[in-house]
């Protein structure tokens, strides 16, 4: 049982940590793509994609314009929304 309690403090702890991170400052991240990411993909036919830890969007857009389909997930509230506004502002 304690350890499912330090594994719940964890997450909290977790989920804060970028929550504050992400509130705390303008943008966080560039709003383009890893390079690395769209160097690979570039190369791939689309398809479906995760987008696990989303941040504000970057590869999510890059993948989107491409014609992949999508899933963005971050943990923080205040990332998402920043990339359903980045989304909004390209259309998709």
């Amino acid at each position: 049982m304690d350890e499912c309690i330090r594994e719940i403090h964890a997450a909290n702890d977790a989920a804060g940590f970028w929550e504050q991170l992400y509130r705390g400052k303008g943008s966080v991240w560039k709003d383009t793509a890893n390079p690395l990411l769209a160097e690979t993909a570039r190369h791939l036919t689309p398809g479906h994609a995760l987008d696990l830890g989303c941040g504000e969007g970057g590869d999510t857009r890059w993948l989107a314009t491409h014609e992949w389909h999508v899933t963005a997930v971050d943990i923080a509230p205040t990332a998402l929304q920043r990339t359903s506004r980045l989304a909004a502002r390209n259309g998709l």
